[in-house]
């Protein structure tokens, strides 16, 4: 969870840069929408050039995500839960919608 001082922020001009293995375009878009980031770069071998890259893009007051990423695919991205996966899960183990209620 990211937290931060708003009135901070907005005083010193401060951007954000995150750098995360998360790479689900829905939830990168979240980190945009609800936090406001202003980078995303997605940990891995070029994580220092892409932190290079973003750094200077960001500084140009332009956003940066690395990769790219669809951020309007969310549409078709389903978000489970870790009860979905199990039901699921046993679902595909062959149990009846019954049997797993009663466990």
């Amino acid at each position: 969870m990211i937290r931060f001082d708003e009135s901070a922020r907005e005083a010193s001009n401060l951007k954000i840069i995150v750098n995360s293995v998360e790479d689900r375009p829905f939830k990168v878009q979240t980190l945009f929408l609800e936090y406001q980031i202003n980078g995303y770069i997605s940990k891995g071998r070029r994580s220092l050039n892409d932190l290079i890259e973003a750094v200077t893009t960001v500084f140009e007051n332009k956003s940066f995500v690395y990769p790219q990423k669809d951020l309007s695919a969310s549409n078709t991205v389903i978000d489970l839960e870790e009860l979905d996966l199990i039901i699921i899960k046993d679902l595909a183990d062959g149990f009846s919608k019954r049997e797993i209620r009663e466990c």
